[in-house]
């Protein structure tokens, strides 16, 4: 009888290392599958962050590109006001000269 039991108490000796060993093993298998997760949860953030990051700087490139193009516009139109502006000028200063020569050959007439 005492065999008997002792027989028995054995396997459940057994069976409780065998449990604790498949327990163990679960749990190193659940630490893998945590830590697998959360590095695939960093490598997608770390994905998104990067494709942020290149969305930016191609957004800022055409803001920049754009303000260029912008000051090159206002320039060249500013340059094209003033080169009227300058025939303007010419135009106002001949005629003047006109006006003051007619003025003066006038009082030589007269």
């Amino acid at each position: 009888m005492n065999q008997e039991l002792d027989k028995i108490i054995e396997k459940i000796r057994i069976k409780e290392d065998l449990a604790e060993r498949i327990g163990e093993q679960a749990r190193e298998e659940y630490n893998k599958i945590v830590d697998s997760a959360y590095q695939e949860r960093k490598n997608i953030f770390d994905r998104v962050k990067r494709m942020y990051e290149e969305k930016k700087s191609k957004l800022r490139e055409e803001i920049l590109k754009q303000t260029e193009e912008g000051k090159a516009r206002i320039y060249k139109e500013g340059e094209q006001v003033l080169e009227k502006l300058r025939e303007q000028k010419q135009e106002i200063v001949k005629k003047l000269e006109e006006f003051l020569i007619s003025q003066i050959d006038g009082y030589r007439e007269g």
